[in-house]
């Protein structure tokens, strides 16, 4: 009976994981050619845009999605869950929607007030469908600061 209840909890579990939606997207960078003069002050944003060229439709505008880092130390971002992607692939669409992810990251000087952009760069990844948003978390190039 115990192996049972075993077997039915992983079971239940592996279904689960497999109904999981992740709707995500990661952001990596190389910040190689810029710092901040060595102050801990500093930090990484992150902004993301998503448009269905399909259908001609912004789904996140330029500015609506803005992230901030913790610290000035890591090099890459993984958005939390972008409902508005999700919901908009739920909707009907005249045509089969096809994104474009556009990303760009600055690293900022908190040492000034305001924060002062040491450096920035764009990344952009096409042809993504709403199959990709479910089912993988969604990775933009890497983006060289400069």
């Amino acid at each position: 009976m115990k192996k049972l209840l075993i077997l039915l909890a992983v079971i239940l579990f592996g279904v689960s994981v497999s109904f999981a939606q992740v709707y995500k997207v990661q952001v990596n960078w190389d910040y190689t050619e810029c710092d901040c003069e060595g102050t801990i002050q500093s930090f990484f944003k992150v902004s993301i845009s998503i448009h269905d060229d399909a259908n001609n439709e912004d789904v996140i505008k330029d500015g609506d999605a803005i992230y901030f880092t913790e610290d000035a130390e890591p090099d890459n971002l993984t958005t939390p869950e972008l409902t508005a992607v999700e919901d908009y692939c739920n909707d009907e669409h005249e045509y089969t929607p096809s994104f474009t992810i556009y990303a760009t990251v600055w690293l900022e000087c908190n040492d000034t007030n305001p924060p002062t952009e040491v450096c920035s760069g764009q990344g952009t990844k096409t042809n993504v469908t709403c199959h990709d948003f479910y089912n993988a978390v969604v990775n933009v190039p890497e983006i060289v600061l400069n």
